[in-house]
């Protein structure tokens, strides 16, 4: 055993970030009758083994025990899932001068029957995000690109007309 630290609470679930640095658990579960203590929770602590284990945030996810958590590749995101059947999204920010890391909410996606389980397929969840965010984007410039043909035209027929009351050439008169 290289290091055992007392949480004080049930710990469900944990993950690395990619360069070993920090360490997410997620918290909950029941021991006999009636409510855990601490269900919901999700902890990061600094995983640096040369000096002490610190807390970095702790922060109430869910309304029940978390049951699987995941940072991305990249440490941007970290996704938690929860017996509550919601799956979590925090964006990551880290300070490497300060040695901290801080987990700020971005999304939820509350839409499932069942408890969650295990967050198998993050890259690929995090891959069709991107693509859709994308696609949405394009979607949005081929509209703002239509709109700005439509207005040149309406200008363009704008200046005619006014060239044509201009030389006295009114087809209205």
């Amino acid at each position: 055993m290289i290091r055992c630290v007392n949480l004080g609470l049930i710990a469900r679930t944990c993950c690395y970030n990619m360069d070993g640095e920090y360490i997410a658990i997620g918290f909950g579960g029941r021991l006999g009758k009636g409510k855990e203590k601490g269900g919901g929770i999700v902890r990061i602590y600094s995983a640096d083994l040369s000096s002490d284990i610190k807390l970095q945030q702790e922060v109430a996810v869910a309304k029940e025990w978390i049951s699987d958590v995941k940072f991305s590749s990249n440490d941007r995101i970290i996704v938690v899932g929860a017996h509550d059947c919601k799956i979590y999204i925090y964006d990551v920010t880290k300070d490497d001068a300060k040695k901290e890391m801080r987990i700020k909410y971005r999304a939820v996606f509350n839409k499932h029957n069942s408890v969650i389980n295990h967050l198998g397929a993050l890259e690929m969840m995090m891959m069709i995000m991107m693509i859709l965010m994308n696609m949405l984007m394009n979607v949005i410039m081929m509209v703002l690109i239509i709109i700005m043909i439509m207005i040149k035209m309406l200008m363009r027929i704008m200046m005619n007309v006014m060239m044509m009351l201009m030389n006295n050439d009114n087809p209205f008169i």
